[in-house]
């Protein structure tokens, strides 16, 4: 399988983002423990007791936005992770006749980029990665997890926002005369659907069934080479 990599994706862009507003709230705490070291040893006015209480705001604030930072940066990162895992699983088990871009970004998507597309002779696939890991029921659109015993918990669902990049994407190729379908599916990296209600018209896999049953389901040609090439060019 060919990898065609255009942009970096979504998560390591946050990723960046967040470590520059991390090394601010560091910044903070520096700046908070200089002006406390100052007031403790060196400081001899007692009427400088704001400056004391300036620099305790400071170092407090730093210290929370930094772990706040630190959480959504973690979340970025397992998205990552799921996303490089997936990667790897399409270089064992998908044939050279396929391309696999990354993280695609284009303006008119306007929900974001899109996980991954794999383009080949049997279709144009577009997939949202979910590093979920845990048992799931899907009812409709929704889905939740299970959380203990007879409980499950409302997860926010990825089926509205692939739908629209279907949408999106569908319009964007006939705009640029190809009439092609693309398929949409959700890789949960290390979850499992243990039941189904209703019909959501996305595929629904976790890595172990997309190498032992969506590359056998979706077996039969639909695109030629040249179409192949002409998908492969548009996107990069």
């Amino acid at each position: 399988m060919r990898v065609v990599r255009k942009d970096s994706s979504y998560s390591s862009d946050q990723i960046n983002k967040i470590n520059k507003d991390i090394d601010f709230s560091k910044s903070l705490i520096g700046v908070g423990i200089l002006i406390l070291f100052w007031f403790l040893f060196f400081n001899t006015n007692q009427n400088y007791w704001w400056v004391f209480a300036v620099a305790i705001i400071f170092v407090s604030i730093g210290f929370v936005t930094n772990i706040s930072l630190s959480r959504r940066a973690g979340r970025f990162f397992a998205g990552n992770y799921g996303e490089e895992k997936l990667l790897t699983i399409l270089k064992k088990y998908v044939s050279d006749e396929y391309v696999y871009i990354p993280n695609y970004k284009n303006l008119e998507f306007k929900q974001g980029d899109i996980d991954g597309i794999l383009i080949g002779p049997t279709g144009l696939f577009l997939f949202e990665v979910k590093n979920w890991s845990g048992t799931f029921r899907v009812s409709g659109h929704d889905i939740y997890k299970h959380v203990g015993r007879e409980l499950y918990q409302l997860y926010k669902s990825p089926f509205d926002q692939l739908n629209n990049s279907v949408s999106t994407m569908t319009n964007f190729l006939l705009k640029n005369g190809l009439n092609i379908n693309p398929k949409p599916v959700i890789i949960l990296v290390n979850g499992r659907v243990e039941a189904f209600r209703g019909q959501t018209g996305i595929y629904l896999t976790n890595l172990y069934g997309l190498t032992n049953n969506f590359l056998k389901t979706y077996s039969k040609k639909e695109l030629s080479e040249d179409q192949i090439e002409k998908l492969v060019k548009l996107f990069s």
